[in-house]
């Protein structure tokens, strides 16, 4: 409507100034009232362009929404490379801590070899290769074996200045001398201490701890081959002084050493032949 109106206000103004212009020169009295006619054609064609909308409010409205989604836009833009950081950054912790792992096991690791290569450069005696815990499991499954009624209970290592040692009493006639390398942690020999107390009982305590020894340092002894390293030592002889003996013999570079005396009782050791 505006449009037209216009448009209609346009053409009546340019036509009656026309012929206001026309009456003016003839002077045939029309000038005035041309004019006037002219003036409100002037007018409508004023209300008309009111009335009529802006092409460019429009296109400045296109543009205020085309700026608004466009900034809508770069805001989810930006919260989204936002979060795609967050999650960078959190993948880049979670490998560094990885890695922080790796490296302190790594050094751990590194820790351990250098600290077995230094106790390997360290002199080591003698060593029956076992260690305390693998001795007591040994010695307690052989006491089984042999039907005996002590245990080691208790494996209590002390340290010493040159070698750190464990004993133990298995009852009140027999007690166990464990020497232990302080280089890697293996026994070095193991050495039993007995006095009978005149019984038959006592006397039968002794040969089944000296046999259990024998089991717990060479677990690949067949019994008779056990039998034999005791009749090595002099055990077997007849009319034999135990109080008065002192012999050895090996097996599998295991060194077993029986002496006796009258002081101290029996004394019963299993080391490495090796040791000189």
């Amino acid at each position: 409507m505006g449009t037209f109106l216009g448009i209609i206000g346009f053409i009546c103004f340019s036509v009656f100034v026309i012929l206001a212009i026309v009456g003016a020169i003839r002077k045939n009295g029309t000038f005035k009232k041309r004019i006037a006619l002219a003036g409100a054609s002037l007018v409508l064609m004023i209300i008309g362009a009111i009335l009529t909308p802006s092409s460019d409010v429009t296109t400045t409205k296109e543009k205020q929404k085309e700026q608004t989604e466009e900034v809508t836009k770069k805001e989810e833009t930006k919260k989204q490379v936002e979060l795609e950081k967050e999650k960078a950054e959190q993948l880049a912790a979670k490998e560094e801590e990885e890695k922080k792992k790796e490296k302190e096991a790594a050094a751990k690791e590194e820790a351990e070899a250098k600290k077995k290569a230094e106790a390997e450069k360290q002199d080591i005696p003698g060593t029956l290769g076992i260690d305390p815990n693998e001795f007591k499991k040994r010695f307690n499954s052989a006491a089984d074996e042999f039907q005996a009624n002590f245990y080691i209970n208790d494996l209590k290592i002390n340290k010493g200045e040159v070698q750190d040692i464990a004993q133990v009493k298995l009852n009140d006639n027999i007690f166990l001398n464990i020497t232990v390398n302080k280089a890697d942690g293996s026994i070095r020999d193991v050495g039993m201490i007995a006095k009978g107390d005149g019984t038959s009982k006592s006397g039968t305590d002794i040969i089944f701890t000296m046999g259990i020894l024998i089991t717990s340092t060479n677990p690949s002894l067949t019994p008779d081959e056990r039998g034999d390293v005791l009749k090595d030592l002099g055990l077997m002889d007849q009319g034999v002084d135990i109080l008065n003996i002192d012999k050895e013999t090996v097996r599998n570079n295991i060194k077993y050493h029986l002496m006796g005396s009258e002081q101290i009782g029996i004394m019963f050791s299993a080391g490495d032949a090796r040791e000189e």
